[in-house]
């Protein structure tokens, strides 16, 4: 299936903090076998760029690899790698047949990722299979599928409206706390969704990360943020470019911003990297570009921390609004090292 197209805006990352290190893993099962642990952690790796270079083929082997021993992610994840359209040749023919291995196995997101293949339709909808795969993606505790049967309930949309329903499953998605699912969904609000809103809708199994961050260096003045930056210190020459890019104590100056952030992110500082790609994105004090943006977010997903973890989320928002080529020359250049070094 050629890749979908979507423009994304993706908002600068403008907090004045570092991230402490956080492991990031996808979760396991405490009865999964060590085989499916070993080949799904690779596959999301290669997936998502994590400690090596991106590489969707990579990737589909190995979650094939735990696919076929009976791991439930690994079905579920190709699915939404055929729907994207992320490897050659793989098609999105496919997504529908593992999504429903996947639910059948018992994956909420597999139910989830089925309903809004059957609320599209190809432009024959099947709207009783998509609220049936809903209700039970929502029994299930997910709270994208909450969220959508909401939606559907409040505009009427396929059913009768129904605001006490409606509120039901806004309540129920509000409690189980995903701010994600729930802004992600804030877009097709009134209104059935097109093919171009599944590929952003997609529900992909991902890690139980926690995000803590550390505001340490929020309080700083600026002599002593130049002072630690002066010394080699990157959260100091990232702070300053945030000084510098918000004129908060400092005189609003993009070029200054994007030279601390610049330097900050050859570190190898990713809250810099995925600043850096904001700006490439915005064309702030730098030239505008996807490829630069998709390359700094490259490296930022390879942290180990909560910053990893967002990057490579806005890595793929970012790779909707790409063509193929433009991938793999960002791809090219985050492996070649040009980025990297002071």
């Amino acid at each position: 299936m050629p890749k979908m197209k979507l423009s994304i805006a993706l908002a600068a990352v403008l907090a004045l903090a570092g991230c402490s290190s956080t492991e990031i893993y996808p979760v396991h099962s405490a009865d999964s076998r060590a085989e499916f642990n070993r080949d799904y952690e690779a596959g999301y790796r290669y997936q998502h760029g994590i400690g090596v270079p991106q590489n969707y083929e990579l990737a589909v082997s190995a979650y094939r690899r735990a696919e076929k021993a009976g791991d439930v992610r690994a079905m579920n994840n190709l699915g939404v790698m055929a729907l994207r359209g992320q490897v050659g040749g793989f098609g999105g023919s496919g997504a529908s047949g593992y999504f429903s291995k996947a639910a059948k196995a018992g994956s909420s997101n597999g139910y989830y990722n089925l309903a809004l293949l059957q609320e599209v339709g190809r432009g024959k909808p099947d709207y009783a299979g998509a609220l049936r795969n809903y209700k039970i993606a929502a029994e299930m505790g997910n709270a994208a599928a909450q969220v959508r049967l909401a939606q559907m309930y409040q505009s009427g949309i396929a059913v009768p409206a129904d605001p006490s329903v409606a509120k039901s499953y806004f309540d129920m998605a509000a409690m189980a706390g995903n701010s994600e699912a729930v802004e992600k969904m804030k877009a097709v609000h009134g209104r059935t969704l097109t093919e171009v809103d599944i590929a952003r809708l997609v529900g992909s199994e991902n890690c139980g990360c926690e995000h803590p961050s550390e505001k340490a260096m929020a309080g700083r003045g600026m002599v002593d943020l130049k002072e630690l930056a002066e010394r080699g210190d990157a959260p100091a020459r990232y702070n300053l470019g945030v000084r510098y890019l918000k004129g908060a104590g400092a005189p609003k100056n993009a070029s200054e911003a994007a030279r601390y952030f610049t330097i900050a992110a050859r570190q190898g500082y990713a809250p810099a990297q995925r600043q850096m790609a904001q700006m490439h994105l915005r064309g702030e004090g730098v030239a505008p570009s996807k490829i630069l943006a998709h390359a700094w977010l490259n490296l930022a997903a390879r942290s180990t921390g909560a910053d990893g973890s967002d990057a490579r989320a806005e890595m793929q928002k970012l790779e909707l609004s790409m063509t193929s080529s433009e991938i793999k020359e960002a791809q090219s250049l985050a492996q070649s090292g040009a980025l990297r070094g002071r």
